[in-house]
């Protein structure tokens, strides 16, 4: 899994840039692919490369977890929970809605019976 580039990291990207480094220069100096830092200068427009600006646009466009499609939609929790009460899998749920237009994968169905089973206060609000 990739790591995301630290503040560090950046700091040293805008020194180096200002210093009049090439982007692979600096990536070899920071032990990263050239492509990596060419991606975050070129994020920060035309101008000079601002190490705080960088950081925080990393930031705020990381993913962040979402809400199950099960938590969100109460009816579909119902259909669900329903063929889980008549003991069928959750391939078979799965397979059984679409047709239906409800679509649902059985690793999300797979998910929100753990949760029920083990954590059921989070029921109607689980992440993941």
């Amino acid at each position: 899994m990739a790591r995301r580039v630290c503040s560090e990291e950046r700091a040293w990207i805008e020194v180096l840039s200002v210093g009049g480094f090439s982007d692979a220069e600096i990536a070899k100096r920071l032990g990263r692919d050239r492509s990596t830092v060419w991606r975050g200068k070129k994020c920060c427009g035309a101008g000079a490369y601002c190490a705080v600006g960088a950081h925080a646009g990393a930031d705020a466009g990381a993913k962040r977890p979402r809400a199950l499609k099960l938590a969100a939609d109460a009816g579909l929790r119902r259909e669900v929970q329903q063929r889980l009460d008549e003991r069928l899998s959750p391939h078979a749920i799965s397979a059984e809605l679409a047709p239906l237009g409800q679509f649902v994968c059985a690793e999300t169905i797979y998910r929100l019976y753990a949760l029920k089973r083990g954590l059921g206060c989070l029921w109607g609000s689980a992440t993941g």
